[in-house]
């Protein structure tokens, strides 16, 4: 128990008492009814006063989760909303990063739901790696953040809802994973604006009130989200808020002081931001001054809106008008290798800038955004106010999952991105392959790729196959079999195409349920 955090602070200003020890690696502490609870690696654990000594040294078993004994698995966060707590489990993984093969508990990266009263663990959604962050956000919502890793190119933020998939396969299967993969909110492109993230939390007054933040441990400081609705589902921007604070930051919550408080973390390999402390606890506090930086980002049609938290000055207009920002969007392909590359590099053009008459919001447009990317926006230096305060942060990062007032016509599957088995495998030896490489392996039997698409309506959809079939002519055609949401499967010829530089497609004229379908 800290005493004094909210008061005079400092080393020599907060006390300590200790209330309870031997628990196994507490990740979430939550207050509630006059009790403590933790979350451990194996179960929810309940510190009470029960002998009236004001020492809680007994504790209770809440309840209790798969646990293989991997120093890996986690038991990440804890909130406590109507009788229920949640938190999030880690999957077990392989010194060097790699998940665990097999898995030695079942139903791990997962969201659970606890019933404090009976102690009931009920699974919310699937697909996570090391989700090392649950909080709640834009109307009241549940997000979670998770880190790189296998079938991870990129650490994100994702938004919890029941039965939902976020694409971290596991052996054996999650109880999610036979479910269509749910897109991040946020991709976090890696060492660029995030490495390991955690707590996300809803700003609650100022400038950035309804936005989230959230910390990383290995990046270190704060981020700060702006996330909106398109067609439905979450997307938004992310932008740097601070550094400079004394650990990497595993914990965030806002006090009764309205100040933010970190818990910083430090341990060996990557759990720690580099050449800073092993341990500490700071506090932020508004002191009441509004910076200059970039409030919001929301796309258009054909481009982004940003606005500004104060009026732009006029040698930045006029620098604008002549198109300074720089803009490039990128993808990325999930596979079951740890992280992966950006895939599509592109810069694009940024054909006109409008300024707002109150001069805060200025409007890009962008030809050339596609769907599914993340787009990087980056604002000229130097870039002032009308008061001639300094930018405080230039870069923005948004996670394009859709445009708004756009129905993209096609929809690209990546092969490498698919459940591979029976000697399928993903190879890069050739070239002109699209995304991060391709499949091969067909040539033993039983090799398979499944591949999870979504139909928005029921009904009959041309459906190609890019593939290569080379080098030798006299092979000649080749057969494959396809089969939709396990039925039986029917044979489709791929004629040469003489080397395996070039490449073709092969369209099949498919039956498609609407929502989720498995070719």
């Amino acid at each position: 128990v800290l005493d004094n955090v909210t008061g005079d602070t400092g080393p020599d200003k907060v006390t300590y008492k200790k209330i309870a020890d031997g628990l196994k690696e507490p990740m979430g502490i939550k207050y509630v009814d006059g009790k403590l609870y933790v979350s451990e690696k194996h179960q929810l654990t309940e510190l009470a006063d029960l002998d009236g000594d004001n020492d809680a040294g007994e504790t209770r078993k809440i309840a209790e989760w798969p646990y293989g004994g991997n120093f890996h698995e986690f038991a990440f966060g804890l909130l406590y909303e109507k009788g229920s707590f949640y938190l999030n489990l880690s999957v077990a993984i392989n010194y060097g990063g790699a998940t665990t093969d097999p898995q030695p508990a079942a139903n791990r990266g997962t969201t659970i739901k606890v019933n404090k009263a009976t102690g009931k663990v009920s699974y919310l959604a699937g697909g996570l790696r090391t989700p090392n962050g649950i909080g709640r956000g834009p109307d009241n919502e549940l997000f979670v953040t998770d880190n790189q890793g296998g079938w991870l190119p990129a650490s994100k933020l994702v938004h919890v809802k029941q039965d939902r998939f976020f694409n971290h396969y596991t052996n054996p299967e999650g109880p999610f994973d036979d479910n269509s993969v749910t897109k991040p909110v946020l991709w976090l492109p890696q060492n660029e604006i995030a490495n390991s993230p955690s707590t996300p939390m809803t700003v609650k007054k100022g400038t950035f009130a309804g936005q989230l933040m959230f910390g990383d441990v290995t990046y270190g400081g704060l981020q700060r989200a702006d996330l909106e609705k398109v067609n439905g589902e979450y997307q938004g921007a992310v932008f740097r808020h601070t550094q400079g604070l004394e650990a990497g930051i595993s914990r965030i919550s806002t006090g009764p002081d309205g100040a933010i408080y970190t818990g910083g973390l430090g341990a060996d390999g990557n759990w720690g931001q580099e050449g800073k402390l092993r341990f500490g606890l700071q506090k932020l506090t508004p002191n009441g001054k509004t910076a200059f930086d970039i409030k919001t980002m929301r796309a258009t049609s054909d481009g982004f809106k940003l606005t500004y938290t104060k009026p732009l000055s006029d040698k930045t207009i006029e620098k604008l008008t002549s198109g300074a920002y720089s803009v490039e969007q990128w993808r990325y392909a999930p596979t079951p290798a740890y992280g992966g590359p950006k895939i599509d590099e592109e810069a694009l053009p940024v054909s006109s800038a409008r300024i707002s008459k109150d001069r805060r919001t200025v409007q890009l447009t962008v030809p050339g955004l596609k769907a599914d990317r993340v787009v990087h926006v980056r604002s000229p230096r130097p870039f002032s106010s009308a008061d001639d305060e300094q930018l405080w942060s230039t870069e923005a990062w948004y996670t394009l999952n859709a445009r708004p007032g756009h129905d993209e016509p096609v929809t690209t599957y990546d092969a490498e991105s698919a459940r591979l088995s029976g000697g399928a495998d993903i190879d890069t030896e050739h070239a002109g392959f699209t995304g991060a490489g391709f499949v091969d392996g067909f040539s033993e039997p039983g090799a398979t790729a499944t591949i999870d698409v979504q139909a928005p309506a029921a009904g009959t959809y041309a459906v190609g196959l890019r593939y290569s079939n080379g080098p030798n002519p006299s092979a000649g055609t080749k057969t494959i079999g396809v089969s939709v949401n396990g039925g039986e499967a029917r044979k489709t010829s791929l004629p040469s195409t003489e080397t395996w530089k070039r490449w073709s497609t092969k369209t099949e004229k498919l039956e498609l349920r609407k929502g989720r379908n498995t070719i």
